[in-house]
């Protein structure tokens, strides 16, 4: 069976700790993204169509998707990646 997941990719930013020095995370996100790589990492056939910018960010979400398996199909090239700021609790939460 194959799969085909169409979405957005979207590069989730977590704030590091305030003092701490360290530098924000960023993670490959997206729900549909998500949901790709998850098929992907399973073994299953999957193909992701979405929307990727020709950035940093962009390039390293599509190699994240790769290197799961993803077959990762662009139907428009955005000026920038979009981008979400994750916040967490002392728990990770």
């Amino acid at each position: 069976m194959s799969f085909l997941v169409i979405g957005e990719c979207v590069a989730d930013i977590v704030p590091a700790p305030a003092g701490s020095g360290a530098a924000d995370r960023v993670h490959p996100g997206g729900s549909p993204a998500n949901v790709a790589h998850g098929l992907g990492r399973l073994g299953r056939d999957v193909t992701l169509l979405t929307q990727l910018a020709d950035d940093d960010t962009g390039r390293l979400i599509e190699a994240h998707l790769r290197d799961a398996g993803v077959r990762v199909e662009v139907g428009a090239r955005p000026p920038r990646t979009p981008s979400a700021v994750v916040g967490l609790d002392a728990y990770g939460g």
